[in-house]
């Protein structure tokens, strides 16, 4: 918690980890996606495909599907 003085002269309190955590709409839709596009197998999808389908480049798409696994997205 950080605590800043605003324009009354009070202290106003923000909760930064909040700006943190905020996950990109695109992010968000990109796992969304490789969930509903499981194989037949019930695996994910590769990094690759994700990046791919999104226009992406790879680094991107094992980002999204490392955070996904880890439940960063909810």
């Amino acid at each position: 918690m950080v605590e800043a003085a605003d324009d009354g002269g009070e202290a106003a309190v923000s909760d930064i980890s909040e700006s943190f955590e905020a996950v990109p709409r695109i992010q968000l839709e990109a796992w969304r996606w490789a969930l509903d596009n499981r194989r037949k197998d019930g695996s994910l999808p590769s990094g690759k495909e994700i990046a791919a389908h999104f226009d992406r480049k790879d680094r991107w798409g094992r980002l999204i599907k490392q955070r996904g696994q880890q439940g960063r997205f909810g």
